[in-house]
């Protein structure tokens, strides 16, 4: 359990030094100054500096950050700096805090002074990095340690109808343990129809129903042919009539044909196209759960409160993440093996990665998103102030968004705290 969770911690502070040399990187590249690259919050444990800019780690390896100086343009001539009171806007706070970094003299490594095409190379640098890490993440898993799928061959051999007794009476025997079917064991036939994987020996047991029927197996490279008499029992299916219902759909009961055998999993390596195709999937349904929030985050404050069942394809907190990752290395299961578990590990990484890639491109401060959208208000107006034959208009007063960036903040600080309870007392099961 703990080595997961080191593990994660790990990944975490990978992806976050990743994401914000892809700011730094670009930033330096284009004459910007850059006071300060450091990895975690709180005390700092070491630092360096080196070529102008402050290098260094803090004991909390929960985040990051880059300084940029001069991120906010100045205030223009018609622009409101002062409350009637005397004191400062909050915008103007922001913008010569922006700035203190310039001495006097370094006014042109503003970031504020770049094109708008450079603030968007540096502002979607972070994400980027994010999302190449994590296309790098599942492509290594898809191709190379393959996608979990259920195959023909036995897992396992259940012993008795009541699912919860090891030892029963001959009629009260599953009919897999009864015909003598052994964990290992490939179905490779069911009466007369070939079964090569598990959906298709599933919908014969359905179509076969409780009649006697013969199978052909190979056990030890031998075929053999042995009979067998599937049973109906009650089993929780989905409307649609599927076994294992997932939490959004109704589950009833039914009587269905039942043999007592579980399909052993195999990692089947996916081509380009398989890969993309699942990649694209990851993005869509990340992409989702993101742009619901709101949404997302009142079902979890419901289910904190009332004990309901979350859903687990909803959003996850770091802590709950960082359980996965522990369940991931705990225990001492045989089916699981070594290349399994680093397969899920790091396909938990890249999932951690897209998240962090879709979630910073919401056009909101303090996000990256939103100096993003700056660029590309300044980008619009630049080439429509020309087409119009027009002098170049001032950049995008950022600063505006001060107020509401610090709601999002206060929204951000919410979600964290109530995701963290969440994840404690009402995990993802």
């Amino acid at each position: 359990m703990l080595c997961g969770i080191i593990l994660f911690i790990l990944g975490l502070v990978f992806s976050v030094a990743l994401h914000e040399f892809g700011h730094l990187l670009p930033a330096k590249k284009f004459g910007v100054k850059v006071p300060q690259y450091f990895i975690g919050f709180g005390p700092t444990v070491f630092s360096k500096t080196y070529r102008g800019t402050q290098y260094g780690l803090k004991w909390i390896p929960l985040g990051g950050y880059v300084s940029i100086a001069g991120m906010l343009p100045p205030a223009g001539k018609h622009t409101k700096t002062v409350r009637a009171n005397g004191e400062l806007t909050a915008a103007e706070e922001a913008r010569r805090e922006s700035a203190k970094d310039l001495l006097p003299g370094e006014e042109e490594k503003a970031f504020w002074r770049l094109s708008p095409g450079k603030k968007l190379v540096v502002m979607c640098g972070g994400t980027l990095m994010n999302l190449l890490l994590s296309l790098i993440c599942f492509t290594a898993v898809f191709a190379g340690f393959g996608v979990p799928v259920f195959t023909n061959k036995i897992g396992a051999v259940a012993p008795c109808l009541n699912s919860q007794a090891k030892v029963c009476s001959a009629p009260q025997m599953t009919p897999a343990a009864k015909a003598g079917l052994k964990p290992g064991d490939v179905i490779v036939r069911w009466n007369t129809q070939n079964t090569e994987n598990w959906q298709k020996l599933r919908r014969a047991i359905a179509a076969n129903g409780e009649r006697p029927a013969s199978l052909d197996i190979i056990r030890d490279g031998r075929k053999m042919t042995l009979g067998i008499t599937p049973r109906r029992v009650l089993r929780p299916v989905t409307e649609k009539g599927k076994e294992k219902p997932q939490v959004r759909e109704k589950q009833k009961l039914r009587r269905v044909p039942f043999v007592g055998v579980s399909p052993a999993v195999e990692r089947i390596p996916e081509g380009p196209a398989g890969v993309a195709g699942k990649i694209s999937e990851i993005a869509l349904s990340t992409g989702k759960i993101v742009f619901s929030l709101p949404g997302q985050l009142w079902k979890v404050t419901w289910g904190l409160f009332t004990g309901a069942k979350r859903d687990p394809e909803g959003v996850v907190g770091l802590v709950g993440v960082a359980d996965m990752a522990g369940s991931i290395t705990a225990g001492a299961n045989p089916g699981y093996t070594a290349s399994g578990r680093a397969a899920d590990l790091i396909m938990l990484l890249g999932s951690l990665n897209m998240s962090l890639f879709v979630f910073n491109l919401l056009p909101l401060l303090p996000l990256d998103g939103g100096h993003a959208l700056g660029a590309a208000a300044d980008m619009v107006r630049g080439r429509m102030a020309k087409i119009r034959r027009r002098p170049p208009p001032p950049p995008f007063d950022t600063a505006r968004m001060i107020p509401l960036s610090r709601a999002v903040i206060c929204f951000f600080i919410v979600m964290t705290l109530i995701l963290a309870a969440a994840d404690l007392i009402n995990p993802v099961m």
